[in-house]
């Protein structure tokens, strides 16, 4: 559940900071982790998540902060991926319901 807290905190960030589009590569990082569209693809192709390593040193005093593990962070980040790759519709829900089941899952993936 640090993973779900750090992405939080991420997300609450970057709209307070009201992001430059000059940072195109910010952008697809953050757009990668919310709409998790493509997850099934990344897991699939065993695609290394660097855009979960570069949001953390990004935003790593913010996430240090709010008490998260950020060693932990990437980790957390690819079992999640996979649990939603393996028990929620990733192709057929909208992100805001996959993420809501991400909410509620069970507290180990």
């Amino acid at each position: 559940m640090k993973i779900i807290i750090a992405i939080i905190v991420i997300e609450l960030l970057c709209t307070r900071e009201r992001l430059s589009w000059s940072d195109t590569q910010l952008l697809r990082d953050i757009i990668f982790v919310l709409t998790t569209q493509g997850w099934k693809k990344a897991v699939d192709e065993m695609n290394d998540l660097k855009s979960i390593d570069r949001l953390v040193d990004k935003f790593i005093s913010p996430l240090n902060g709010a008490d998260a593990q950020v060693k932990e962070i990437h980790a957390e980040f690819e079992v999640m991926m996979h649990y939603a790759t393996q028990y929620i519709a990733l192709t057929t829900l909208e992100y805001c319901s996959v993420w809501r089941r991400l909410f509620h899952a069970p507290k180990r993936f």
